[in-house]
């Protein structure tokens, strides 16, 4: 249940690095939009938290001045370096770093879904309803770089997939008989997946999935190059294969999606048995079969579920059930919780030597000292763990930098090995 109200004033999975090992959950980011309210003045507002799975601690880190939010997108951290989370609300996109601390905020009038895709450098953005741009492409930072409007793909994006150079949205067709007259319920009746051209910026085709495909909710794509459809509508899943246009159609009686993350290969949604997994695998979560979360995320590598439940009024909270179907812990959140997400730090191996370093000042208001034994190289990482300074053919045992306010991540290259650590200037 979204709030259909308007934005007040003016606010408005993708794996962070390809070299992978294994993920850690680390945290479940909870998008809450607060007390439903029909009218002005409204007294309540969206709030952003984070429960910290380790802890069990929920904490909210922010209040956005909107009535609702739609969805959440997170960048996952290499080895503690670079976090990105993209919160879609209302009428905007919001941003933060690993810190939750806002970066951005961007305008995208009736958004739906949010989607960030990090190898790619690029953050979809779907509408919702109205005319205008229905699809919003960006780049990490939230620069637009193009939009493709409602004459191509004109009705409610709710999700996206890149493979390739192609960029695919899922949207339907809806009928034409009111289901609820004279209001104008009208329900999906085919589903479909527009084609976008990253190289050309460009509306390419469409992909029809016909009635099969009826209430496309979520894409996923495992590595391989196919593209799976989960609709809500039908209870089918559609496995897409785009370099033959081959459609494979199986009957899951899926009741709900879930948004999932790329690395994994693996998607989940949950039917009448309970949680579902990659090959149409059961979990054991078979508890949530017989409730209604208003969101779920689901965690690969702990095999945990968290969903939320709310009556929008006067309270939200957030569950996790494990796959003996024994809810482990619960947490009260804000009020209307209708997006999570889970965020991963992806442990690889580190440098073989990790070396002895000293940087200060920490905090600090521009100038970093980085003092180690020969000195080789130093990059200069941002936030979301891309490179912003690349100083090489260093041979020093000390070093200064001058950086712009901002969270950083420093990599500092020696000849006995290396070592990251993070600054802060203000």
């Amino acid at each position: 249940m979204k709030k259909l109200t308007l934005l007040l004033g003016g606010l408005i999975t993708t794996s962070a690095f390809s070299q992978l090992s294994y993920p850690v959950p680390m945290e479940v980011i909870v998008a809450n939009g607060g007390t439903f309210e029909f009218t002005q003045p409204y007294s309540d507002h969206a709030t952003v938290g984070s429960y910290d799975i380790q802890s069990g601690i929920y904490t909210s880190f922010d209040t956005i001045y909107v009535e609702a939010v739609q969805d959440i997108s997170v960048i996952h951290s290499n080895n503690g370096v670079g976090t990105a989370i993209y919160v879609a609300a209302q009428d905007s996109i919001v941003m933060y770093d690993g810190l939750y601390q806002r970066q951005n905020i961007v305008p995208f009038s009736g958004i739906r879904s949010i989607r960030a895709f990090y190898d790619e450098n690029v953050v979809v953005a779907g509408k919702w309803f109205g005319s205008g741009d229905y699809v919003g492409v960006y780049d990490l930072n939230l620069n637009h770089q193009f939009s493709i409007t409602d004459a191509d793909v004109p009705y409610t994006v709710y999700d996206a997939q890149v493979i390739g150079d192609s960029l695919y949205v899922a949207y339907n067709l809806p009928s034409t008989v009111d289901a609820c007259p004279p209001y104008g319920c009208f329900g999906d009746s085919l589903g479909m997946i527009g084609v976008i051209s990253l190289n050309s910026q460009s509306y390419v085709r469409i992909v029809n999935l016909g009635i099969a495909g009826r209430g496309v909710r979520s894409l996923h794509q495992n590595g391989s190059g196919i593209l799976t459809a989960a609709c809500e509508g039908s209870g089918d899943i559609i496995e897409y294969t785009p370099s033959t246009g081959l459609m494979n159609v199986i009957d899951v009686k899926l009741t709900k999606t879930m948004n999932e993350l790329n690395f994994f290969g693996a998607f989940a949604y949950i039917d009448s048995a309970g949680v579902m997994v990659d090959n149409f695998s059961t979990t054991n979560n078979t508890g949530i079969a017989h409730l209604n979360p208003n969101a779920a995320a689901y965690d690969f590598e702990g095999n945990n579920l968290y969903y939320t439940e709310t009556d929008f009024a006067s309270y939200g909270r957030l569950f996790q059930m494990n796959t003996s179907n024994t809810i482990t812990d619960s947490v009260d959140v804000g009020i209307s919780p209708d997006a999570i997400a889970v965020r991963y730090d992806i442990v690889g191996s580190t440098a073989d030597n990790e070396i002895d370093a000293r940087l200060y000042p920490n905090p600090s208001n521009g100038r970093v000292i980085i003092e180690s034994q020969r000195i080789k190289a130093i990059e200069v990482l941002s936030s979301i763990g891309q490179l912003v300074e690349n100083h090489t053919n260093i041979s020093a045992d000390r070093f200064n930098l001058d950086l712009p306010k901002g969270l950083f991540f420093i990599r500092i290259k020696t000849e006995l090995g290396e070592s990251t650590r993070k600054v802060i200037i203000r």
